[in-house]
């Protein structure tokens, strides 16, 4: 019998080790959702001027039709505060456009959601949510380079949220491979971002969602081309390299931040 006790004791203990038990193992909520299997998405994406000089959002669009990933649709509109967004979405009316209307009604199954600059913003995005549990709406921060960082970082935290963190990668790209500010930003009084900074953030955002790095091979040229001198590297051979670091480097980034916004 102390024989059987024993071995009954040991299975107990390793059970315990394992972390068996009767219960599934519950998710991670910071797990980010990948939504490769996903047919027919309807993605609203929600920024301010840095989605129009970067001009992210027409990258994005190309970059998923390079990927196959024709069948998704994706609409833009301009805002100045996720406050402001919500208002018009929600309170006052005044947000007559149609993807005011469709957000409203449930049409679309992600939030790209940048313009987090104040606490109140944070606030909000609690309202946000509990609209969109009742139409099965996702959110996706999306904060560009001149957001609230520690807002952002709240609302991760707060509200258990998805993250391409856009700033963060922008900021990657400029420490870690030595990206001039003249390549990313624009030299205006609020430092707008480049179209070679909306294409990290294009790629960045496609690699939250899909957990795999795009293929941009179509862009390379343009982009090159365009910003040759900027481009780190003297050969073109170099240049190509910086550019694949731009598109290839989504994937250590959100893996170095998948539970932390930094």
């Amino acid at each position: 019998m102390k024989r059987i006790a024993c071995i009954v004791m040991a299975v107990v203990i390793l059970m315990s080790a394992v972390g068996c038990n009767s219960t599934e193992k519950e998710e991670n909520p910071h797990q980010p959702k990948n939504y490769s299997k996903e047919k027919d998405l309807k993605i609203l994406a929600v920024g301010n001027s840095f989605f129009s000089t970067s001009e992210v959002i027409e990258t994005f669009k190309k970059i998923l039709i390079e990927n196959g990933k024709t069948d998704i649709e994706v609409d833009a509109i301009f805002t100045t505060s996720v406050k402001s967004l919500y208002s018009n979405t929600y309170v006052d009316g005044s947000g007559t456009l149609p993807e005011h209307i469709k957000l409203r009604e449930g049409y679309y199954d992600i939030l790209v959601l940048s313009t987090i600059y104040t606490d109140d913003d944070v606030s909000i995005i609690s309202d946000l949510l509990e609209r969109f549990k009742e139409i099965d709406t996702d959110i996706i921060l999306f904060p560009a380079d001149n957001e609230y960082v520690n807002g952002v970082r709240n609302a991760v935290g707060y509200y258990m949220l998805n993250c391409a963190n856009w700033q963060g990668y922008l900021n990657r790209l400029r420490f870690r491979y030595n990206f001039t500010s003249e390549l990313l930003s624009i030299n205006d009084r609020y430092m707008h971002t480049t179209p070679v900074g909306g294409l990290a953030g294009a790629c960045l955002l496609y690699a939250r969602m899909f957990d795999e790095a795009p293929n941009a091979e179509s862009l390379k040229t343009q982009f090159i081309t365009n910003y040759y001198d900027l481009f780190p590297g003297e050969t073109d051979m170099e240049k190509e390299e910086s550019f694949k670091i731009i598109v290839n480097e989504t994937l250590n980034y959100l893996k170095d931040h998948d539970e932390i916004y930094e």
